[in-house]
Formats: structure tokens, C-alpha cells, sequence
């Protein structure tokens, strides 16, 4: 979500399965019908917005897995840069279920479900 679709492009040829909220038919749809989305798809979120982990906190669930992209530029090559830089890191717990969210010297991640 909030993600330019070549980058669910440069994903695909990496191996990996990717959909834009777009190309689901959720462009412009709420928050919480695009988390829904996710969660049926068993997808990983990828996203700008801070909404969705907070959304995803507050319901208690354990999926989908949001990675939160934040002080990143939304250009494809640098965010598919980013996201190959620290795959290892991020990718097994989002497997599992969890809020990363990723910054360019940072990353932070939460399992879920989340405590309150």
C-alpha cells in the first residue's frame, strides 16, 4: 500500500509473490478493508503508513505481518534496495507475525500479537 507498483514488480522477479492494493480492486479503500485483504491473502503489507500497524495492534491479531517503510524515498530501486539489505533481518519474523518497521539506519519489530 502506498508502494509504486514496480515495486511489487521488482518482488515478482525476486521471487516473490506481490500484489498492489490497486490491482485488487482497493485503490482509495479503507485501511482496514486493505488489512482484511492482506490477511486473507496471507501477505505481507508493505506500506509508508503508520495507520496499519496501529490498526493491526488494537485488533490483537497475528496476521497479516505490516512492514512499515519510514524515512525511506519512495523510489522503487531504493526501497527493493532496502528491502534486500535487510531481508534477513525482517523476513523471518514477518513470516512469523509481526510490525517491522524499517528506517534506513533503524529497524524495529514487534511481534504479534501486540501486548497493550
Amino acid at each position: 500500500m502506498n508502494m509504486p507498483r514496480s515495486v511489487g514488480l521488482g518482488l515478482v522477479e525476486r521471487g516473490h509473490g506481490a500484489d498492489h492494493a490497486g490491482d485488487l480492486g482497493l485503490s482509495g479503500a479503507e485501511d482496514e478493508l486493505i488489512l482484511e485483504a492482506a490477511r486473507t491473502l496471507d501477505a505481507i503489507l508493505i506500506t509508508h503508513d503508520l495507520d496499519f500497524g496501529r490498526l493491526l495492534a488494537f485488533s490483537g491479531g497475528t496476521r497479516p505481518s505490516v512492514l512499515i517503510l519510514r524515512g525511506i524515498d519512495n523510489k522503487p530501486d531504493e526501497i527493493l534496495s532496502v528491502l534486500d539489505q535487510q531481508w534477513s533481518w525482517w523476513g523471518p519474523a514477518a513470516d512469523q507475525g509481526a510490525v517491522v518497521i524499517l528506517e534506513p539506519s533503524a529497524l524495529r519489530i514487534r511481534s504479534l500479537p501486540i501486548e497493550l
